[in-house]
This record gives structure tokens, C-alpha cells and sequence, in this order.
């Protein structure tokens, strides 16, 4: 394993693993940053799942070779180390091979050291014997003497110290005994506790018993290490099966079709099959990628694709179709290796703007804004966050799967009905997905669901219901004013418009002209108060409606607020390859 650099100088092994240059090639344990010869495989499981989770994370960019690179190389140290028989080689190389170089390792792989000397190792049908170098031997006993030496000094520091407090504390005791300071106290205590106690014998009648040394304390031996019991025999059935594949990224970018120089984009074995999966039109040739723009035209090279120093690289031709660029960016690159099989999109997709409701306006749209876009027939929409609004049904078309010229209709789970609508259209050579919400008053009337149109809608109904108030106390006078008009109406007509004069009937001019005035301003005066009285009966009649209304409204009004606070609504634009997707926008 060489450490891997790139243009940058960057160490992925220093700055990832925090394992400096002097310390590489790093073993196993050093690269799963565990113990050496650490027998728990718990432990080095959790660790190279650790390890291999935080690689993963570098696995984009530019720095995404690196990364794959370590990612095998801590999938074979995790192999190596949960295999038993593999193990035990594995630690009595790197046994030889740390004595070999003068490196002393920790205390415990020392004992492991010392307890596996010239004890066989079993593997399979073959017994070899680990034999050490006796000059290994020689500094492993002198690091113990030292080990030993130091630890003598601390406990006889710690001897004297403690003396240096015990023995002013035993003379003042002495003197103050001799004075008879504690005889009282110890007498009546012993009074308390024993009080049938036989009378305490003087010092002559008793002879004092020579103190016993106190032998030194033994030294704690080391807990003898636990030699690892022969495995069975491992079937290749038995072995932890790893996906070699299971580290590739779901997608990468290719190199500018103006670009003819080779690029790595991927790093994988030589071992591994590459073809294009559902595609037709793209086909792989002994490194060669062809194109076919129909099936009556011939096949057109287009690029090369191979290995080189376990990298996948990539290289335009000159003079590629603007055609096959995008059929080849909007494709799958399917690998093989043994049983196993991954497939890799080859275009990154595009961050698109968030999708929000804005009730401030009446369509909300969302662009379908990238390079190499696909035909407009193959684009799909995919409204996912669809799921956090309280839709009740859906009509149309699945708004999981919505191409061009398409509208899936959703009804909210909601007292008042509202619908959300969504159209993918084509502009040219834009392809945009319209939002557009409504809500059906009990009137029967449809009106968008939109801040402005709601406030204007709710003006006028205040309006109608302020106007059947008032019309109910307004009907009365309207209807007497209404008699007093067919009243005056009678009074024109039956008014004379001639006179006798000399025994002549004569028709006055003016008297006929004042009475047609008057008849038809009563005549205007009674249709106006009609039409006010029928409009008032309407209002007085429809005040419950009205009502009925404005409370829908405000309902309503309270569900738009929701859509507000829902601030961004997740979605995709993606196209397929045979029966894999490729996102495009997200």
C-alpha cells in the first residue's frame, strides 16, 4: 500500500487518518486505528465500519480516486482481520517485520510476543514454527528490567513518604501514653463496651510478644495471556463476503466534450467489465464507447474509455455530436466484478431553486435548468413533497411520474374543498413545472387560491352581508315609498288636460305636457323601488349564505397560512435509462 498524493500534495492517509508520512505504509490495526493484535473482532469490525463510513464522505470530487483507494485497502485489512488463520500469519509477519525495523510496541504486544514465541501456528494442513530474533529476545528482557527498576523507586518513595508523617505521629503518641493521658478515656470506653469484662492484667503479669516483621508484599505477576485455541477449518462458504463495488458513487461528472485529454473517473480494479445499461445506442467496443444515432445509421466513436493504473479514465474525441453528448451524459455506466454489479449515472444533478407556494401570486413555477438535457418527452417530474400536504385523493397523473403536457389534480382532506393543480409544460426549449391552487366557495364560485384574490373575495363578502343588514331595516320605507309612487301615478292620470271656454271644449298644451311628465316620474320612481325592494328581499334572503360563506373563507384562509409555513416542498426532475433513473434537477 504506497500513500497516494494528488496535484495538490494532499496526503489522504496524514489528513484523513491522522497517520504522519514516518508511520506509512501503515499496518492493519494502524489503519482501523485500533491496538496491534487486537483479538476482539467485535472491535475491529465497529473500527473498519468507522473508518470506512468516514472515507466515504471524500468519495465526491476531486479527491474521490483517493478515497476509493483507501476504502479497499481498509475492506481487505477488515478481511484479513476476521479471518482466524489470516490473522494469526498476518500478526506473525508484522511481528517479524516490527523487530526487523527496531519499533517497540506497546506493553501488551509485548506479552503477545513473548507468549507466541516458537508456539506453532496451524494453518490448514501445515505446522510452521514463528521463530524471533534473539536480539529481540535480549531488549525485551531489558525493557522489562528497566520497567521493573522503576517501578522498585515509586513504591520506596512512597515508603518514605509516608514514614516521614507515621513516626512523629508514634513518638508523640509514646510520650503522651506514658503520661497517662489516654489511660482514663481507654478505661472508661472499655467500661461502656464490656462492663462484665475480667480486670485488665498488668504488664508483669504479661510477657510482650516479640513484633513480627512484615514480610514485603509479592509483586502481582502478570495474568498469563490466553493463547488463541486452533479454528476449525474455514469453509469459503464461511468467509464475511464483501462487495468490492459497494464503495463506487451513485454518480460522477465527465470531463467538457471539448476536452480530448484522458481523465480519471473512477478508480476501479482491471478485473471489472464495463458496458452501458439500457441503452441502445451506446455501446462499448475494446475501449472504444459508439454511438448510434438511429438504427439505420452506422455507429459513430465518440470516446474512450479503459484503465489505466487502476483508474477508469476518460477521454472525448474530437469532434463529437452535440447528439451524443447528451445521449452518453444522460446514461447509465454499468460494472461488473465477479457476482457483483453497480451501476453509476454519469452527470451530477443540479441543485434547482426551492419550491414554494407563494400565495402572493397565482402560479407558482419551478425550471428544469441544466446543460445536456435530455428530449422534453423524456423528462419526468416528481413532486415528493407532496407527502407533507394533507392531500386527500389524486386525479390524473401520478404526480410521482408527471411528463410534458400532463396535470395531476390533488384535493386537499380539508371542510372546504381545495385543489392544488400541477402541469409540466414546454417553453421552447425550457421545460417548467405550474402550481396553481383553488377553493370552491358554497356558492359555487372558483377562485384561486391566492392571498390577494382571498383578501378581495372576503371584502365583498362583508360588503353583502353589511347590505342584507341593512336591507332588512331598510325594506319597510321601500315598500311605503313604493305606494305612494303608484299613488302619484293615479293622480297623473286621472289629471284634466282641457277646459271649457264659451261652450268650447279646448286641450291645454302645457297641462297636457305637466301630466305626461308626471306619470313618468311616478313610473321610473315605482320600477327603481321595486328593483331596491327585490334586491333587498335577495340580500335578507341569502344573509345565511353569505355568512356560510365568510366562514369558508376564513377556513381557507387559516389552510393558505399552512402552505406558507411549508417553505420549501421537495421535488426532482429525473430521466431514465432502461429501468434506472438519473436525476437531473433536485
Amino acid at each position: 500500500m504506497t500513500p497516494h498524493k494528488s496535484k495538490t500534495n494532499l496526503d489522504p492517509y496524514h489528513k484523513w487518518l491522522g497517520i504522519p508520512p514516518q508511520e506509512q505504509p501503515a499496518n492493519h490495526y494502524r489503519l482501523l486505528g485500533i491496538d496491534l493484535f487486537e483479538d476482539d473482532a467485535d472491535v475491529i469490525s465497529i473500527a473498519a465500519d468507522r473508518q470506512m463510513a468516514h472515507i466515504k464522505t471524500f468519495a465526491t470530487g476531486l479527491l474521490g480516486c483517493q478515497s476509493q483507494q483507501i476504502l479497499e485497502e481498509l475492506a481487505r485489512a477488515k478481511l484479513c482481520l476476521l479471518n482466524l488463520n489470516n490473522k494469526d500469519r498476518y500478526d506473525s509477519k508484522l511481528r517479524i517485520d516490527l523487530a526487523a525495523s527496531g519499533s517497540i510496541p506497546s506493553p501488551h504486544v509485548l506479552n503477545s510476543a513473548r507468549v507466541t514465541m516458537g508456539v506453532p501456528e496451524i494453518t490448514g494442513e501445515q505446522i510452521n514454527i514463528v521463530t524471533v530474533d534473539d536480539s529481540l529476545v535480549g531488549r525485551l528482557k531489558n525493557n522489562r528490567e528497566r520497567k521493573q527498576h522503576s517501578k522498585l523507586r515509586q513504591v520506596l518513595r512512597l515508603i518514605l513518604s509516608i514514614a516521614s508523617f507515621a513516626v512523629p505521629l508514634a513518638i508523640g503518641y509514646a510520650v503522651l501514653s506514658e503520661r497517662g493521658f489516654f489511660e482514663g478515656k481507654v478505661k472508661q470506653a472499655v467500661r461502656q463496651e464490656l462492663p462484665d469484662a475480667p480486670p485488665r492484667q498488668t504488664p508483669r503479669q504479661t510477657r510482650a510478644l516479640p513484633k513480627k516483621r512484615a514480610l514485603p508484599k509479592k509483586r502481582a505477576l502478570p495474568k498469563p495471556i490466553s493463547i488463541r485455541p486452533v479454528a476449525e477449518k474455514i469453509t469459503p462458504a464461511t468467509l464475511p463476503v464483501i462487495n468490492p463495488l459497494a464503495v463506487l458513487p451513485k454518480h460522477i461528472s465527465l470531463p467538457d466534450s471539448e476536452v480530448s485529454d484522458p481523465v480519471p473517473i473512477l478508480y476501479l480494479k482491471e478485473s471489472a467489465q464495463l458496458s452501458f445499461a439500457g441503452s441502445d445506442g451506446i455501446f462499448i467496443v475494446d475501449g472504444t464507447v459508439a454511438w448510434k444515432k438511429s438504427e439505420d445509421t452506422p455507429p459513430v466513436d465518440i470516446a474512450r474509455i479503459m484503465h489505466e493504473k487502476e483508474h477508469i479514465v476518460f477521454a472525448w474525441n474530437i469532434g463529437v455530436p452535440e447528439k451524443a453528448v447528451t445521449a452518453i451524459t444522460n446514461s447509465i455506466l454499468q460494472i461488473n466484478e465477479g457476482a457483483f454489479q453497480s451501476f453509476v449515472a454519469l452527470r451530477e444533478p443540479v441543485v434547482g431553486n426551492p419550491l414554494v407556494l407563494d400565495l402572493k401570486k397565482p402560479i407558482s413555477r419551478v425550471i428544469c435548468n441544466c446543460e445536456n438535457l435530455p428530449p422534453a418527452e423524456d423528462i419526468y417530474f416528481d413532486f415528493s413533497g407532496a407527502s407533507s400536504l394533507p392531500k386527500h385523493v389524486a386525479s390524473g397523473s401520478d404526480f410521482h411520474t408527471l411528463k410534458v403536457r400532463e396535470e395531476s389534480l390533488l384535493r386537499y382532506s380539508t371542510q372546504d374543498p381545495i385543489k392544488t393543480r400541477l402541469a409540466i409544460r414546454k417553453r421552447g426549449n425550457v421545460v417548467m413545472v405550474e402550481i396553481t391552487s383553488a377553493y370552491l366557495l358554497p356558492s359555487g364560485d372558483e377562485e384561486v387560491l391566492a392571498i390577494p384574490r382571498g383578501a378581495k373575495k372576503r371584502k365583498e363578502i362583508e360588503n353583502l352581508i353589511m347590505s342584507a343588514e341593512n336591507a332588512t331595516e331598510a325594506l319597510p320605507g321601500l315598500r311605503t315609498y313604493r305606494s305612494r309612487a303608484f299613488s302619484e301615478l293615479s293622480s297623473a292620470e286621472s289629471m284634466k288636460t282641457s277646459y271649457v271656454a264659451n261652450g268650447v271644449l279646448i286641450n291645454d298644451p302645457s297641462l297636457v305636457g305637466r301630466k305626461n311628465l308626471r306619470i313618468r316620474n311616478a313610473n321610473r320612481e315605482i320600477a327603481a323601488t321595486e328593483e331596491n325592494i327585490e334586491r333587498a328581499e335577495y340580500l335578507i334572503k341569502n344573509k345565511g349564505a353569505f355568512l356560510r360563506e365568510l366562514e369558508s373563507l376564513n377556513r381557507i384562509s387559516e389552510f393558505a397560512q399552512r402552505l406558507i409555513n411549508i417553505e420549501n416542498y421537495s421535488y426532482r426532475f429525473y430521466t431514465t435509462s432502461g429501468e434506472h433513473q438519473i436525476d437531473l434537477v433536485v
